[in-house]
C-alpha cells in the first residue's frame, strides 16, 4: 500500500488494526507520526507493533516530529500509552537508558495525552 492510500485510510479512519503495522514501516514520516498516533488512540499492539515501535525509538532519534518532540520521543511513549503489559515492559527497558532531557520530553508528552491535551498531529 502506498504512502498517499495510507495517508488517506489515517485521515478518515477506515485502516484497520492488521494494517498500522504499514503505516509503521512506511518511509513517509508523516504517514508514521499519524500511525502512532492512531495506536495510541486505539490502544492497539501486537508483537509486531512492539518490535517496530522499539525499532523506531533509536532509527529516528534525531528526527523531530512537532516542536520539541522527536519521533523517537512519540514511538516510546506510544510503548506506554497502549497500557499493553509488554509494551510498558519494553517502554521501561528504553526509558531506563535515556538521558534526562529524553525523559522530559516523554514524561511531558504522554501526560498531555492522558490529560487529554496531546499534541497537534504533524
Amino acid at each position: 500500500m502506498n504512502s498517499q492510500m495510507l495517508l488517506d485510510k489515517l485521515n478518515n479512519d477506515s485502516i484497520s488494526n492488521e494494517e498500522l503495522i504499514l503505516g509503521l514501516n512506511a518511509e513517509n514520516h508523516h504517514v508514521i507520526g499519524l500511525t502512532f498516533y492512531k495506536i495510541i488512540d486505539r490502544k492497539y499492539c501486537d508483537e509486531e507493533i512492539i518490535s517496530r515501535l522499539v525499532q523506531l525509538s533509536s532509527l529516528l532519534k534525531d528526527r523531530n516530529f512537532y516542536g520539541p518532540y522527536q519521533y523517537s520521543h512519540i514511538a516510546v511513549s506510544a510503548l506506554y500509552l497502549t497500557e499493553h503489559e509488554e509494551a510498558i515492559s519494553k517502554y521501561h527497558e528504553i526509558f531506563e537508558g535515556m538521558n534526562e532531557d529524553d525523559k522530559f520530553f516523554i514524561d511531558d508528552f504522554i501526560k498531555g495525552m492522558k490529560e487529554g491535551e496531546g499534541v497537534a498531529q504533524g
